[in-house]
């Protein structure tokens, strides 16, 4: 904590439990306390394979945004976008090998993602760290509006957020709320966590060691798919996220608690190639 947030009353960042932090756990980082490492030792216990889930799941949003910028997307807004992933460079810095001058909005309500995020950002022209949540999109729209076109192709970036909605927040409502915001067109890159597949005690206990951090709401296919109702899908449409275009084979189970993931678009469609 710095003399200036302890001078302007803010709380310790490490007291706070978080998401995000549990999340960099699962994905190997360096950026976790003893109480997501807690949380994580235990979810493990429960689910063994969910590391290699997490770690599914953050590869494919590298390959999610090459396929937006194969379209022309260079403006990306980044939905719940947690601390920079160890397993890979961060949304400006892929978006930058496929396309000239990206713009990146990162948004999230975790202080200490929003803090490390600035301080990173510091010296960067092209992306911007909105500290907001995003289910109030109108906040967030209106911050993300001093760097983004809306009048140009975006691409939405909601990768493990919408579980952690409730169905009373409705997520499909609240991706069309900034879908709704890009008049050209665009993509949502979007993953959930899946949780039909499990046995409902092991689901259950599941969920009950996440709640030491947060709510989480693993939900079926089924219900996973409506919230992309009326989006097209691009290939292979909406699948565990290690079998969205992998790169190469994919040789690890991630097992039954794992990411679905797709890739789609609305609008009019933006035109391919840079």
């Amino acid at each position: 904590m710095t003399e200036n947030q302890a001078s302007a009353g803010m709380t310790p960042l490490a007291k706070q439990p978080s998401i995000a932090r549990t999340y960099d756990g699962f994905l190997k980082g360096k950026e976790h306390y003893l109480d997501e490492d807690a949380v994580v030792d235990e979810l493990l216990g429960i689910l063994p394979q969910l590391q290699k889930a997490a770690l599914a799941n953050a590869a494919f949003v590298p390959r999610a945004i090459h396929a937006a910028s194969e379209h022309g997307v260079r403006q990306f807004l980044n939905l719940g976008c947690g601390l920079p992933s160890t397993t890979g460079s961060t949304t400006l810095e892929i978006a930058r090998q496929f396309q000239d001058d990206p713009r990146v909005v990162y948004v999230d309500s975790d202080r200490q993602v929003a803090v490390h995020g600035r301080a990173l950002l510091e010296a960067e022209d092209s992306a911007i760290m909105v500290e907001a949540d995003v289910r109030d999109s109108d906040v967030v729209l209106a911050e993300a509006s001093r760097l983004v076109d809306f009048d140009l192709p975006v691409a939405v970036i909601a990768a493990a957020i919408a579980h952690f909605w409730t169905d009373q927040d409705d997520p499909g409502a609240v991706l069309r709320r900034y879908v709704d915001r890009c008049s050209a067109g665009g993509f949502v890159i979007f993953t959930h966590a899946r949780g039909d597949l499990l046995p409902r005690d092991l689901l259950g206990e599941g969920v009950a060691a996440y709640a030491k951090i947060a709510a989480i709401y693993p939900r079926s296919i089924e219900a996973i798919a409506g919230f992309l109702d009326g989006f097209e899908l691009l290939e292979p449409g909406l699948v565990e996220a290690s079998q969205w275009r992998p790169r190469h084979e994919v040789k690890d189970e991630v097992g039954p608690a794992h990411f679905l993931a797709a890739v789609a678009r609305f609008g009019p469609a933006p035109a391919e190639g840079r």
